[in-house]
């Protein structure tokens, strides 16, 4: 698989405000939501907006992988492993300027399902 932006994670204070300021002025559409997650879909990829008061949020970049297996070494050896809790994987590093980065896998043929089907995926 070749590399693939997958998403552009933005931590947000209000869910449904951020959503209508970021569908106002780069338009898409909501696809999924969660008490602290919301998932925009454009035409090339997702905005991901995470509410700020829910963990250690980051804003990051998120990278597509077909399987952990296929992450790069620096994260297989230095990232720290995350199950969410909408079945996907991710693994998160941080590059040499402090920006961080999420490999991300859809494991499940529903989180394929689910988040790829924009791309024909499934």
């Amino acid at each position: 698989m070749a590399p693939t932006i997958d998403h552009i994670a933005i931590v947000v204070d209000d869910l449904n405000e951020a959503a209508d300021w970021y569908i106002t002025n780069c338009g898409g559409e909501v696809t999924h939501k969660e008490d602290t997650y919301y998932r925009l879909q454009l035409e090339n990829t997702c905005i991901a907006l995470i509410l700020s008061s829910h963990g250690p949020n980051k804003p990051h970049i998120g990278v597509l992988v077909e399987c952990l297996e296929d992450l790069p070494e620096l994260a297989k050896h230095l990232g720290q492993v995350v199950e969410h809790r909408d079945g996907t994987h991710g693994v998160y590093v941080t590059d040499p300027w402090g920006n961080h980065i999420e490999y991300i896998c859809y494991n499940s043929k529903e989180s394929k399902e689910k988040f790829l089907s924009y791309r024909g995926s499934s």
